[in-house]
């Protein structure tokens, strides 16, 4: 068995203005373990532990899924913290596709992973970036409140040019990811009339 999911890759750009936002997140020393800029990426689909005979198939869904799908923008946009309600669980980046681009891709690997046998979301998407995720209470208030400093904060744009199937290995010190397989969006233009 594998521990797998579909995300997408955060731009360098993206990634550094909310890497120096992290930094300063990280100074009040609240309970939360960080995650590490290098790991930084956008789960659109968790698949949990799975056979690894599945991957080759895996993998050729999600190249038919990323051809359906033409390159598109994704703004990050401020920080905030997940669940919605109750105390915060973990630390968020959220992304924004005004397209609905990354709504298409979601449903269409959703729909073809369902296709065999694995469990469909059953909740609507909501993209983000995990930045930290809380271990504790201590610190918590203070590290909440410095947050709204970024509620609005624009963290720039980038292009999403594939989906990535990962592997996650859990470690002590924290999860390791490995691509095995990039599946490429299709560039506009390019087979079919672009939506």
């Amino acid at each position: 068995m594998v521990r797998l999911f579909v995300a997408l890759d955060v731009g360098a750009e993206v990634r550094e203005r909310i890497a120096t936002v992290q930094r300063q997140l990280e100074r009040p020393k609240a309970a939360v373990k960080w995650v590490d800029p290098a790991s930084y990426h956008l789960t659109i689909k968790f698949l949990g532990e799975t056979a690894e005979t599945l991957v080759p198939e895996l993998q050729t869904r999600l190249d038919r899924c990323a051809a359906e799908v033409p390159v598109f923008s994704l703004k990050m946009e401020g920080l905030g913290t997940f669940p919605d309600r109750g105390p915060p669980r973990v630390i968020v980046s959220f992304a924004l596709s005004p397209d609905q681009r990354l709504t298409k891709l979601h449903r269409l690997i959703d729909s073809a992973y369902g296709g065999i046998g694995l469990a469909m979301d059953t909740r609507v998407l909501k993209a983000h970036l995990t930045l930290g995720r809380v271990q504790g209470g201590h610190g918590l208030n203070k590290l909440v409140r410095l947050l709204r400093q970024w509620e609005f904060e624009d963290f720039g744009s980038f292009d999403v040019t594939a989906a990535v199937l990962y592997r996650s290995t859990l470690r002590p010190e924290g999860s390791l990811y490995e691509a095995l397989h990039r599946s490429p969006l299709r560039v506009a233009g390019e087979g079919k009339i672009d939506p």
